[in-house]
C-alpha cells in the first residue's frame, strides 16, 4: 500500500500516468486469488487443515465469504482479460474466469455473487457491442429485470434467517443513526454501542420472534451504515460524494480499462452494502489501487488538483507509517497469546503492551480475558472497563460478570448477566449462571424461576450439546425445589389459616 501512494504522487508530480505496470499489479491479483482457489482444492481432499472447525474449507481467511470476496475481486479481472484476450490466451482466462466463478458459487455468499453478476455484466455491456445491442428493446429490458427479481427472491429465500438478522441489525443501526445523525458516535460508536442498543431494543419482542435471529454483532454488514453510526450523516455524505467523483473520473478518463475500474469500483460497492469488505487487507489494496492510479490522470486533466492531492497522499503516507509501529505492538501481543512463559512474565510483558494498545479493542478484550482466566478478576473488571468504552458486546458482559461473581458481588453479577441475555436472548449461558448463583445462595425461588425460563426457551441450534445439557440440568433444579417450595408455600398457607381461627 505504501508503495502504490508513493508511486501515485510521484506520477502526479512528474505530470505522468501511474508509474507501475497496472497489467501487473492486476493480475498478481488474479495469482493471490489462484494460489487461495489452490489452498482450498488441498483443504477439501484434507490435505491442509481448514482455519476455521464448522467450515470444511477457508483459504487463507477466517470463513469462505471472506475467501468469496477475493473470488469476487478477481472476478471483473477475469472477465475483463477474458473479452480482451486474443486467441492464444483467450482459452487460459476462460479456464481462470470458470474456475473463479465456480468457488465463488461453492462458497455460498449471495452477496458476493451478486457482486460477480453486476461486474460482470458492467464489463460485457461496455465492452462487447452484441450485449448494449440486445438491451435496445423494451423486451430485452424487462426480461433483465425479471431475471433479476427472481435472482434476488431465490438469495433470499436460500438463507432466510440470515437475510431477516441483517435486517433486524440494519434495524437497530438505523434507530441508533436517528439518536445521534449529525456527527455519530464517534469512531468506535457502532463496536461499543450497538449491542447494548441491541439489547434496548429487543425489550418489546418476545422470546422466539426477531430474538430468535439476534446474535453477537461486531459489524452491521453494511460498511456505509457503520461509517454514518460512527461518522453521522456529514461523514457518510463526504464519502459517498468522494465515491461520486471518483466514478465519475473513471467515466471521463480515456482508458483502455475504463470498464474495468468501474466493475472493481461497483464490486466494492456492492460488498459494502452487505457486507464487511473492509475486515480484508487485499480490499483495501484494491481500493487504494484504484484511487491512485484515477488521480494521476485527474491531475493530467487538472494541474490545479496537484497540490491537494500530493497533500492527501502525503497525509495517506503518514497514516501508514503510524499504523506499521502499531502493528509491531500487535505482532508481541500475537506472539505473547502463545508464550509458554511463566504467569507473571506474562503479565508484565501484557502491562507494558497495555501502554501502546490501551486504545485497541481487541486487545483489552484479550487482556481482560487472560487476567480473568488467571484469577486477577479485579484488574480483569478495570481493563473490561476501559474495553466497554471502545467494544462492547456479549462476550464482554460474561467476563464481567463472572469477575463479580467470583468477587462475591453476586447482586452486580445478575445484574449483568440478565444485560448479556437482554443483549443476545436466544443464548442459554447467562441464564444458566444466573441460576447456579441463586441455588448456590439458597434462593431456590428464583432459581426455579430461571430454571423454568431455560425450559421454555425456544432452542436456536437443537443440536447443541452444551444447549442439552443447560436444560438438563434446569429441569433437574426444578424438579429438585418446586416441591419442596410448593409444600413450603402450603406450610405457610395453612399457618395463616389456623393463626387467623384461633383469632
Amino acid at each position: 500500500m505504501l508503495v502504490i501512494f508513493l508511486s501515485s504522487a510521484i506520477s502526479i508530480l512528474r505530470r505522468t500516468p501511474f508509474p507501475v505496470s497496472q497489467d501487473k499489479v492486476l493480475k498478481t491479483f488474479v495469482l493471490l486469488g489462484a494460489i487461495e482457489i489452490l489452498i482450498i482444492i488441498l483443504q477439501s481432499l484434507h490435505i491442509i487443515a481448514s482455519l476455521h472447525p464448522f467450515f470444511r474449507f477457508t483459504g487463507t481467511f477466517g470463513n469462505p465469504t471472506l475467501f468469496a470476496m477475493m473470488m469476487a475481486l478477481c472476478l471483473p479481472i477475469c472477465t475483463f482479460y477474458l473479452v480482451k484476450s486474443a486467441d492464444k490466451r483467450h482459452t487460459p482466462w476462460l479456464f481462470l474466469t470458470i474456475c473463479v466463478w465456480f468457488f465463488l458459487i461453492l462458497s455460498e455468499s449471495r452477496t458476493c455473487v451478486i457482486a460477480g453478476i453486476c461486474s460482470s455484466f458492467v464489463i460485457t455491456f461496455m465492452e462487447i457491442s452484441k450485449v448494449r445491442s440486445l438491451l435496445t428493446t423494451w423486451k430485452s429490458r424487462l426480461l433483465v429485470l425479471l431475471g433479476c427479481i427472481i435472482l434476488l427472491a431465490t438469495l433470499y429465500c436460500y438463507k432466510r434467517d440470515s437475510a431477516d438478522g441483517r435486517a433486524l441489525i440494519w434495524a437497530v443501526s438505523l434507530k441508533m443513526i436517528s439518536e445521534k445523525p449529525f456527527w455519530g458516535w464517534g469512531e468506535y460508536g457502532f463496536s461499543s454501542s450497538y449491542m447494548p442498543a441491541q439489547a434496548i431494543f429487543l425489550k418489546d419482542f418476545p422470546e422466539g420472534g426477531l430474538s430468535y435471529l439476534a446474535d453477537n454483532i461486531s459489524h452491521p454488514f453494511n460498511e456505509f451504515l457503520l461509517f454514518c453510526i460512527n461518522y453521522g450523516v456529514i461523514g457518510l455524505a463526504m464519502l459517498l460524494c468522494l465515491m461520486v467523483l471518483l466514478a465519475n473520473r473513471i467515466v471521463r478518463i480515456g482508458n483502455t480499462r475504463k470498464s474495468l475500474y468501474l466493475a472493481i469500483l461497483l464490486t466494492l460497492v456492492v460488498l459494502s452494502m452487505f457486507s464487511y469488505p473492509y475486515t480484508v487487507p487485499v480490499i483495501w489494496l484494491a481500493s487504494t489501487f484504484l484511487i491512485c492510479v484515477v488521480l494521476p490522470l485527474c491531475c493530467l486533466n487538472t494541474p490545479r488538483l496537484r497540490i491537494p492531492v500530493v497533500i492527501l497522499l502525503c497525509f495517506g503516507i503518514l497514516w501508514i507509517l503510524v499504523r506499521n509501529r502499531h502493528i509491531c505492538a500487535v505482532w508481541q501481543w500475537q506472539e505473547l497469546q502463545t508464550s509458554s512463559s511463566p504467569i507473571e512474565v506474562v503479565h508484565e510483558k501484557y502491562n507494558r503492551l497495555y501502554r501502546h494498545l490501551d486504545k485497541n479493542p481487541s486487545f483489552l478484550y484479550n487482556y481482560g480475558a487472560w487476567l480473568h482466566h488467571n484469577g486477577y478478576y479485579r484488574e480483569s473488571l478495570g481493563i473490561l472497563s476501559e474495553c466497554v468504552k471502545t467494544y462492547d458486546d456479549y462476550n464482554v458482559e460474561l467476563l464481567i460478570a463472572d469477575n463479580h461473581k467470583q468477587l462475591g458481588n453476586t447482586k452486580r453479577a445478575i445484574e449483568t448477566f440478565e444485560h448479556a441475555n437482554a443483549m443476545v436472548p436466544c443464548r442459554f449461558l447467562p441464564l444458566y449462571h444466573e441460576m447456579t448463583i441463586y441455588e448456590a445462595n439458597g434462593d431456590y425461588v428464583n432459581a426455579v424461576r430461571i430454571a423454568k425460563r431455560i425450559v421454555t426457551k425456544p432452542v436456536k441450534i437443537g443440536h447443541s450439546a452444551s444447549v442439552k445439557k443447560i436444560i438438563h440440568e434446569a429441569e433437574c433444579v426444578v424438579h429438585r425445589w418446586e416441591a419442596i417450595i410448593n409444600a413450603s408455600d402450603m406450610l405457610q398457607e395453612n399457618d395463616g389459616q389456623n393463626s387467623s381461627n384461633s383469632r
